[in-house]
């Protein structure tokens, strides 16, 4: 360190610390202006964390340091502190008192310090992007997708630890307030997005932003039938955005049971080319209005959840996103040592995509074959599959249940709602239209 630089101005030295092995010098500026002025420290930490000490025995006063305010300690100074490293990391005698006092004599005035500190983010960000490059150009990814999903993450994670915003209370008590005037004065009461079914509406208010949705049932009681159903009300019928991940059926077959479901052509009649005259006229103003729609399939098979979010960034930054469907979570391709981990970093993963892109994540699982040995053979949570942490993701959770393929009568059953009601609803079933209808009361 050089005397020379202490007289020097703020701004001349700053520019100094830059040209300077940052790891020898800046971190204990900062680390002995906190010791002479320990009143600094609440302002110091609202800017760096102990990760972002580059030189290692600075870190280790610095955790020193933190230990000590959060037991209160009343007195935190070279004297104090050397003697709990002395206590703590042991080493030759007067060496943590002759490290501090050296840092002690360089501090620089309480202003310096704040500046200081923010030097000191500053180069910590550097070395994360430049790890960040690194690690982005050595380590191996399946395909490009998931290393730009990579880059992202960690660049918002470098982004997120640059600032520290406190979060007034106030401000969501005034958040929550205009969204209550707001549904006050609207026509239509729902907050999230319509599923096109009365009774799920009026128990969920609609599909909320950020909300981890899941539908289960046993084979061929028709979740991917419902769920195209929920995707072309709000595509087709309400114009709104909806990105739909089919993995399980071709882009192609999931338009025919669109098609089938708004011409009311039975879906056997549309596959065989059994169309009479009448059904032929209807269907130029049927396609026309589906074209109209706002429905983007994607059917490419074994998609990471990475691919999916790249995807639906890509429609939300150019169209507008309401949904997000995903045909089904056993099809996702992901890693993990076990099915069980695999299903829980998926879990997770569409979790976060929900909150990410601040739409609802509606995703359809497979139940437990035990279930058929059951009397009772409506779903419970514990049917699905790797249900741990499918269960602790979802913010809803719901069953499909007809007691035959050929049923005209299905349950609905909201088994899980972290934020409402749940309980049974009962659905009309038009098996040759592959559609679902409200009950009639």
């Amino acid at each position: 360190m050089q005397k020379e630089w202490k007289d020097r101005s703020t701004e001349e030295l700053m520019k100094k610390i830059t040209e300077t092995n940052r790891g020898r010098f800046i971190d204990w500026l900062v680390v002995g202006g906190v010791l002479m002025d320990s009143t600094i420290l609440e302002d110091v930490l609202d800017i760096i964390s102990e990760y972002d000490f580059y030189n290692h025995e600075a870190r280790q006063v610095w955790r020193v340091i933190l230990d000590m305010r959060n037991n209160q300690v009343p007195v935190i100074d070279m004297f104090t502190v050397s003697s709990e490293l002395e206590r703590r990391e042991g080493g030759s005698e007067g060496h943590w008192i002759s490290i501090l006092g050296d840092s002690v004599k360089e501090c620089p005035s309480r202003l310096q310090t704040i500046q200081y500190a923010k030097a000191v983010k500053e180069k910590s960000n550097e070395y994360k992007i430049y790890n960040l490059l690194l690690s982005s150009a050595r380590d191996e990814f399946k395909n490009v997708t998931e290393r730009l999903e990579f880059i992202r993450k960690k660049t918002e994670e470098i982004e997120n630890g640059m600032y520290s915003e406190i979060n007034d209370y106030g401000n969501s008590i005034n958040n929550v307030i205009a969204q209550i005037d707001s549904i006050f004065n609207k026509e239509n009461k729902l907050t999230g997005v319509s599923t096109g079914f009365r009774d799920l509406d009026e128990k969920t208010n609609g599909l909320q932003n950020g909300d981890f949705i899941v539908l289960g049932a046993r084979p061929s009681m028709g979740k991917t039938m419902l769920a195209t159903n929920i995707a072309d009300n709000m595509a087709i019928k309400n114009k709104k955005p909806v990105a739909f991940f089919s993995m399980e059926m071709s882009a192609d077959k999931l338009c025919l049971r669109t098609l089938s479901r708004f011409a009311q052509i039975p879906h056997q009649k549309l596959t065989r080319g059994e169309l009479t005259e009448e059904n032929w006229q209807k269907l130029p103003s049927v396609t026309d209005h589906l074209k109209a729609g706002k429905l983007f399939v994607n059917d490419k098979p074994s998609m990471t959840v990475a691919e999916m979010r790249a995807y639906a960034r890509k429609i939300k930054n150019l169209h507008g996103l309401s949904c997000i469907f995903v045909d089904y979570l056993g099809l996702i391709g992901g890693e993990g040592e076990n099915e069980t981990l695999k299903v829980g970093n998926i879990s997770r993963e569409l979790k976060a995509m929900a909150r990410d892109l601040n739409v609802p994540v509606f995703c359809l699982v497979q139940l437990n074959r035990d279930l058929e040995k059951r009397n009772d053979k409506h779903p419970m949570m514990c049917d699905i599959r790797q249900s741990g942490n499918i269960e602790q993701d979802a913010d809803i959770i719901l069953f499909l249940h007809r007691d035959s393929r050929d049923s005209v009568e299905a349950d609905l059953d909201i088994a899980k709602h972290r934020n409402g009601v749940t309980g049974r609803i009962k659905l009309r079933v038009r098996n040759e239209l592959m559609l679902f209808e409200d009950s009639i009361y």
